[in-house]
């Protein structure tokens, strides 16, 4: 009963996030949801794309008009030094 409140609680095992995602009715969902996907890494020849928010994409643009710094510049500083704060939850 405490899930049905808080939502899903660990392990994220993938039988217990199916089995969670039916108990919420998520019937609809693709199953390829339930497993985590990795992405390779870039390479220098590589030029990667990535799509932001428009709330993201605006603070951007606020960051940019203040500074001369390029747009590509201003978001892989400060995604480089966002990543420095984040902590994982590591799945077992």
């Amino acid at each position: 009963m405490v899930e049905d409140y808080t939502g899903m609680l660990p392990p994220y095992t993938l039988w217990r996030k199916i089995v969670y995602r039916l108990s919420q009715l998520a019937l609809t969902e693709s199953i390829f949801t339930f497993t985590k996907r990795k992405k390779q890494p870039a390479t220098d020849k590589d030029n990667p794309v990535v799509k932001v928010s428009p709330e993201a994409y605006n603070a951007l643009v606020e960051i940019y008009n203040e500074s001369t710094i390029s747009m590509k510049d201003i978001a892989s500083l400060l995604i480089v030094e966002g990543s420095k704060h984040v902590v994982y939850d590591k799945e077992e």
